[in-house]
């Protein structure tokens, strides 16, 4: 009994260590995974700024066009009012 405890144990302390090198070789994974992904991700996240900046340009675009067609549409009605 003793010796099967004995044998168990070692059994355990062989899966821990096993277990501990597949954990360091997930952990390298990973790092290495990240290092890859990170000028990926400082590119996109340029990228979603740029995008947000010309989202912001087209609606004050957009507002100016909204603002110009109001002044030509009172210039103009304002015009056929002093010749009609």
């Amino acid at each position: 009994m003793i010796r099967n405890a004995e044998k168990d144990i070692a059994d355990v302390k062989q899966n821990v260590e096993h277990l501990r090198a597949e954990e360091d070789q997930l952990v390298g994974d990973v790092c290495n995974h990240l290092a890859d992904v990170q000028p990926l991700v400082t590119m996109l996240t340029n990228l979603t700024d740029q995008i947000r900046d010309l989202e912001k340009y087209s609606q004050y675009l957009q507002c100016l066009a909204q603002i110009e067609d109001l002044r030509f549409g009172f210039v103009l009605h304002t015009c056929l009012k002093v010749y009609i």
